[in-house]
């Protein structure tokens, strides 16, 4: 006998060796019962279990949430430029003034103001 057989052989005596247990009447019969009743607490059916409040509620927020971004977010945005790559945009403000002669001159008026010499202090 190999090292496996002996230690199955011990077991089977240790198990042959247990006390005799003395069950109810109808031991066999409540099993039984318990076993078939069990069996239809099991079957319920995918859509049962799928359509349960706590499983849809999360799935509904999650795919109001995806519909949300898909609407709002534009990913393929043609408006979307590199802003280290545009040419700067042209000031419609400024004027460009090719020569100084093209600058306006206006003509200074004589100030109504008398100017005082400035007078050393005696």
């Amino acid at each position: 006998m190999n090292e496996e057989e002996k230690t199955y052989k011990k077991l089977l005596d240790d198990l042959k060796n247990l006390p005799k247990v003395d069950a109810p009447k109808n031991f066999e019969t409540e099993l039984l019962r318990k076993i078939n009743s069990s069996e239809l607490e099991k079957k319920e059916s995918f859509w049962d279990r799928i359509l349960t409040p706590g499983k849809l509620a999360p799935a509904a927020v999650a795919l109001a949430s995806a519909a949300i971004i898909f609407f709002v977010v534009d990913i393929n945005s043609e408006e979307m430029e590199d802003p280290l790559n545009i040419a700067p945009r042209l000031r419609e403000d400024l004027v460009i003034i090719e020569s100084i002669e093209e600058i306006p001159v206006e003509q200074l008026k004589k100030s109504d103001r008398v100017k005082e010499e400035p007078s050393i202090l005696k």
